[in-house]
């Protein structure tokens, strides 16, 4: 069975390259699925300063969820990126939600020190919040809307990410 799977990924791989494909389309690819929008399940997160935040209290505003742990490689490869917009997207109206799956706050702040996080992290420790979206693998990325509808998940920000949050 997974001998079958890797030769049609691997058979697909080779057409699309065929087709002169770009590398980057490849990786959207294969990391993201776009879905029909569905309303986007509510939570309650305590942040590491000690805020609360409910998602549901950012309704008229475009929201990126960021699902990452520290010890991932490709959750670190994604800080710097997310520090660089995090200005420019909140005055957009685009709110940016990091949330730490299940890792203390100990190691968290560390990090956020070590790293110079501009925005504040929002902790899982229980990881409801990653199964209600129903959160895999990290990184993952899930973009809520102005209406509250989940409207894409992935384990990139896709190119077309602000249009997608209006």
């Amino acid at each position: 069975m997974k001998r079958n799977i890797c030769l049609v990924l691997i058979s697909i791989s080779i057409f699309l390259v065929a087709q002169d494909v770009p590398a980057s389309a490849l990786s959207t690819l294969w990391a993201s699925k776009k879905e029909e929008a569905r309303p986007a399940p509510d939570f309650t997160l305590e942040s590491l300063k000690g805020d609360s935040v409910t998602l549901s209290h950012f309704k008229g505003k475009g929201v990126i969820l960021f699902f990452f742990t520290t010890w991932c490689p490709y959750c670190r490869e994604k800080f710097p990126g997310l520090s660089r917009s995090y200005e420019a997207d909140k005055r957009d109206g685009i709110e940016l939600l990091a949330i730490n799956e299940g890792e203390s706050r100990q190691k968290i702040s560390s990090f956020v020190s070590k790293e110079n996080v501009p925005f504040d992290i929002f902790l899982d420790s229980d990881m409801k919040a990653a199964q209600d979206y129903g959160v895999l693998g990290i990184p993952t990325f899930a973009l809520i809307n102005k209406e509250g509808m989940l409207v894409y998940e992935g384990q990139e920000i896709p190119s077309d990410y602000k249009e997608l949050l209006q």
